[in-house]
């Protein structure tokens, strides 16, 4: 980090995927992209970005099929993180499973979650900046 932005309180992350190449480079408010809602904001900024339509012409199932894709890793970090599904369980069942205990549970009702729903993307100037780079 440079000195300037050590004054700044500036800060960049570097998340690398190995298995495709990606590198992708949150950078801001060190207190900012250091946080887990840094991190939201750039996961929802990426789905919210992703054109599954581009592939539409050669896969009528593009659409589908990178949905399921997101779910199926979302289904792998309840694994990891939460210790209650049997290892048997694939990860979109996961998913499912996680998805029924919320909704039957009406968790959701709550008034601390009820920031997390149906909100629309806002640019409030505190995003952080994200950079890809193949």
């Amino acid at each position: 980090m440079s000195a300037e932005d050590k004054a700044l309180n500036r800060s960049t992350r570097l998340f690398v995927d190995p298995f495709i190449n990606i590198h992708l480079s949150m950078t801001g408010d060190k207190d900012v992209i250091d946080g887990t809602d840094a991190q939201l904001s750039a996961i929802k900024m990426l789905l919210g970005n992703i054109d599954f339509e581009a592939e539409y012409n050669s896969d009528p199932e593009a659409s589908q099929k990178g949905c399921l894709s997101v779910l199926d890793e979302i289904g792998r970090l309840l694994r990891v993180r939460m210790d209650v599904f049997p290892k048997e369980q694939r990860n979109i069942e996961v998913v499912r499973n996680f998805l029924n205990a919320m909704l039957l549970s009406r968790i959701y009702e709550q008034e601390s979650y009820q920031g997390i729903f149906d909100q629309d993307r806002v640019d409030d100037g505190e995003q952080p900046n994200l950079a890809f780079r193949p």
